[in-house]
């Protein structure tokens, strides 16, 4: 590995609800790919299925977040929120 590497995953799993890949790939990208990113840009669907939680209000986007820190991420960028709310 090359220290001086940035890797951005960009978890493109599905949206809207829908995965366009295997469920199969989903625990691969949360059990294997994840944790070697420095930057990960889920939308909110990807970063949902990645972290099992549910996005329904910033506190929650941002339990999201600390999930991707927790697997060793330093940046998470999540992309295509929408609050129930809005």
């Amino acid at each position: 590995q090359n220290p001086a590497c940035v890797y951005l995953c960009d978890p493109v799993l599905g949206d809207n609800g829908k995965l366009y890949v295997p469920h199969e790939s989903v625990e691969i990208y949360r059990d294997q790919v994840v944790e070697h990113a420095n930057i990960v840009t889920p939308n909110q669907f990807e970063a949902e299925t990645l972290s099992g939680i549910s996005i329904k209000s910033l506190a929650d986007a941002c339990r999201v977040a600390d999930w991707f820190h927790g697997k060793g991420v330093q940046k998470v960028v999540i992309s295509s929120v929408v609050f129930p709310d809005d």
